[in-house]
């Protein structure tokens, strides 16, 4: 489903199938109805925009890939046993993510505009982040499991000067041996309480020392 040059995209009816990719490509926005609009696939939803993506309908996708260029939220939420993020690529707003099963990254998460969210979100499944989640300057990060689930960070998590908040901190497995640093502050804060890891990360992750700055 395409815009060519100009124009939005509104998915308000079912779009659905088997197992093959669903595209939705617009010039200018993309949109749902939450009470008709559904994207229904177990395989991949990717999705490309310039003014945000907001998809908030009855969707069920396996995979997730998503660029906006310009302005605009980008937000998914869904309702599979599991999703797969395999890329997000935003300027311009907040990133959004959430399934009602488990959540896992695979390809980098990335934000490119200052003072935004990045919120990731397993209702009630495990929350996996396997490649790179980062802000810039004044982001927050979120990573959040609701009704019941672990976090497991196995790839690097960083923004500017804000903070990180990872709820709960139960359990996160430290995989990225290619940033010692990195691991070394998740490390630190796996030995305190849950209330004092957040407070690590938020301290240790939300902004480089100067000295590391200059290394």
């Amino acid at each position: 489903l395409t815009t060519q040059t100009t124009g939005n995209l509104a998915v308000n009816a079912v779009v659905s199938t088997g197992s093959g990719e669903i595209d939705l490509v617009a010039a200018g926005s993309i949109s749902q109805d939450t009470t008709n609009g559904a994207l229904q696939t177990s395989g991949l939803l990717k999705t490309s925009s310039t003014a945000g993506t907001a998809l908030y309908g009855l969707n069920m996708v396996g995979s997730f890939n998503a660029t906006n260029t310009t302005s605009g939220d980008l937000s998914l939420t869904n309702t599979a046993a599991t999703l797969t993020v395999t890329g997000i690529f935003e300027t311009g707003g907040n990133i959004t993510v959430a399934n009602v099963g488990n959540l896992s990254t695979t390809g980098s998460v990335l934000d490119k505009s200052p003072d935004k969210v990045i919120n990731l979100t397993a209702t009630a499944g495990d929350l996996t982040i396997g490649a790179a989640v980062i802000g810039k300057g004044t982001d927050t990060i979120g990573l959040n499991t609701v009704a019941s689930g672990n976090i497991a960070i196995n790839g690097v998590v960083g923004t500017g000067s804000s903070g990180i908040q990872a709820i709960p901190l139960i359990a996160m497995a430290i995989r990225d041996a290619a940033d010692t640093r990195h691991a070394a502050r998740l490390a630190w804060a796996e030995t305190r309480t849950s209330a004092a890891s957040a407070a690590a990360i938020r301290g240790f992750m939300g902004a480089d020392s100067e000295s590391d700055r200059k290394t």
